[in-house]
């Protein structure tokens, strides 16, 4: 027999823990900003309060009964929403609410 040292059929590798590059790094970061900026690109913007938004100007009349009618002029409104049959006009002082069976003339500006 001779001297030669003997080597193993298949060399063992030492494993590593999970490694990656500055590139896979900077892809990652770049894919999650992508990300984000998109999300953040679905959320709706905050609705208005009323249907139509303030100042207005408003100016009605309506039916008191059949031989009486009344009115007035708001200035300064600080908006509109049409609920139902209802208008209601809303002001500093709370609203005023105008019912479309009585409501005989309405109009509205901006001011």
């Amino acid at each position: 027999m001779t001297n030669e040292t003997m080597k193993p059929t298949c060399e063992v590798t030492q494993q590593r823990g999970f490694s990656f590059s500055l590139r896979s790094l900077l892809l990652l970061v770049l894919l999650a900003a992508l990300l984000f900026s998109w999300w953040f690109g679905q959320i709706p913007e905050a609705e208005s309060r009323f249907d139509i938004e303030g100042p207005v100007f408003v100016q009605y009349t309506i039916r008191k009964s059949p031989n009486t009618t009344a009115g007035d002029q708001i200035t300064g409104a600080l908006g509109i929403d049409f609920q139902g049959d209802n208008v209601v006009v809303y002001t500093e002082n709370g609203g005023t609410v105008l019912a479309s069976d009585t409501l005989i003339n309405f109009v509205w500006l901006y001011e």
